[in-house]
């Protein structure tokens, strides 16, 4: 049931992981990483590799969202891993930007036609859509913090050249252009 839950009051969307971090319902973001993590391997969104030597390596962050029932109680605690665009370079890590969205005229029209032909009309919400976008340039990205590759004895992970290891993405992440 999820009326059920913390008020909206008590709780409140953390601005950075250290909030989040920092906050009594630590567990409970940390699941919603876990959760958003879970998503991008099954995607196989990047693969982790050595930092390439004259690459751009775009930087990663965490956004934090409360998802509130009608009556204002939690009803999930939202993770999104994103891709910090800003730090991306044209030319380098893009060639061009898009949104991969419809617009509310074509939307309409659509919505006519099948009207029209009597067709069934149904919505659907496909949670990571926009990951399924592949992309072509060789793009880099920092590991996801608090989720790095580690050694087995727990240090982060470095390669080769000593540096920390970073994620080769394969396909689209939010925050990308």
């Amino acid at each position: 049931n999820t009326d059920e839950g913390s008020s909206s009051t008590d709780v409140m969307s953390p601005k950075n992981r250290r909030q989040a971090r920092n906050s009594d319902q630590w567990p409970e973001w940390y699941k919603g990483e876990l959760a958003e993590m879970s998503c991008q391997l099954k995607m196989v969104t990047w693969k982790v590799v050595d930092r390439p030597v004259g690459k751009n390596i775009a930087k990663s962050g965490w956004v934090y969202k409360l998802k509130l029932t009608k009556t204002g109680t939690v009803a999930k605690y939202k993770c999104r891993l994103v891709c910090k665009g800003y730090s991306q370079e044209y030319g380098m890590d893009y060639n061009e930007t898009f949104s991969p969205a419809i617009s509310r005229s074509t939307l309409r029209l659509l919505l006519a036609i099948g009207a029209a032909m009597g067709w069934p009309i149904w919505e659907n919400d496909v949670e990571t859509a926009f990951l399924n976008a592949p992309i072509e340039e060789e793009m880099y990205m920092e590991q996801p913090l608090g989720h790095e590759v580690r050694d087995s004895e727990g240090k982060v992970k470095k390669g080769p050249n000593g540096k920390k290891l970073v994620c080769r993405l394969i396909s689209a992440l939010y925050g990308t252009k």
